[in-house]
């Protein structure tokens, strides 16, 4: 078991609930890396640490992760992903880190032809070469993007628009990814050497839509748009040319419902079962409404 944990991205979607699971447990101090350290006061208290830690400027890297012996990995997927990966690795090694929990995509793969997946790819291959034991925990797709990016529709026109037909598709919710995450960091031996899908439960936006509609007790409509206008969209919000080509990817493939993995490993990292869409939609639901 580690002494400290060094939490990457720690104010974000996942990185929230390692720092908050990681301090329910408190068998371990912990160390929280944010570009805004005060944003992360809330988090302090006798067994946690704030450092400032920004991808953007690796003169930050160098003493984020002394006195820290595990390490959860979260770097944004973008261009310079596989640019800043081997940075940080080399000063987490430098610092003593032992053991990495990293946050993947489901099918990552250097070779991949896909943007997030080929930068997952490439970074686990960093970390393996860096001789630092680590567990990849691969999500296929997040309960909490329905708030993150879908909320404003669904909030002000009962609508939400997303170009994946009828497919089925895998969802988890952020806080069972952090509970499992610091499950893994907690008992490295257990599980080093493994990379695992981490999904929930399955549903098509339909069912998501009918869900959301008995919870907040109002018509919510799915509305399947074209790859275009979901293009647009994103193009609309001053999305850069990578990511717009990126999420389109990945719109491609939950259409042809190839975002699908068996829950069986989180069920065996959490010793229950995880999330259902109707509890997260019950516990967020005063965020899905106007």
């Amino acid at each position: 078991m580690p002494n400290q944990v060094f939490v990457m991205s720690a104010t974000g979607n996942v990185g929230k609930n390692v720092v908050d699971m990681l301090q329910l447990i408190n068998e371990c101090s912990v160390v929280i890396g944010t570009r805004n350290p005060e944003n992360a006061e809330d988090f302090e208290d006798e067994n946690t640490e704030i450092r400032k830690f920004d991808f953007q400027d690796p003169s930050t890297f160098t003493s984020a992760f002394d006195g820290c012996d595990a390490m959860f990995l979260n770097v944004p997927s973008h261009p310079t992903m596989a640019h800043t990966v081997p940075q940080i690795l080399t000063e987490a090694k430098k610092a003593g880190v032992k053991f990495i929990a990293k946050l993947g995509v489901s099918g990552a793969n250097p070779n991949a032809p896909t943007f997030f997946a080929k930068q997952h790819g490439m970074a686990d291959n960093a970390v393996r070469e860096s001789g630092i034991e680590f567990c990849s925990l691969n999500p296929v797709e997040f309960m909490d993007n329905y708030l993150n990016f879908q909320g404003a529709t669904i909030k002000s026109s009962g609508s939400f628009y997303l170009p994946q037909g009828n497919a089925t598709k895998s969802l988890v919710s952020c806080v069972d990814i952090g509970e499992a995450f610091a499950e893994v960091l907690l008992d490295p031996n257990e599980y080093a050497g493994k990379s695992l899908p981490i999904a929930g439960f399955d549903y098509t936006n339909a069912e998501i839509a009918s869900i959301l509609s008995i919870v907040l007790q109002k018509q919510i409509t799915y509305v399947d748009v074209t790859e275009e206008v979901a293009e647009q969209s994103l193009r609309s919000m001053g999305s850069e040319d990578w990511f717009v080509k990126a999420m389109m990817e990945l719109n491609s493939l939950w259409k042809k419902g190839m975002m699908v993995a068996s829950n069986e490993p989180l069920i065996e990292i959490l010793g229950r079962y995880p999330q259902s869409f109707e509890q997260f939609a019950r516990e967020n639901k005063e965020a899905f409404l106007p």
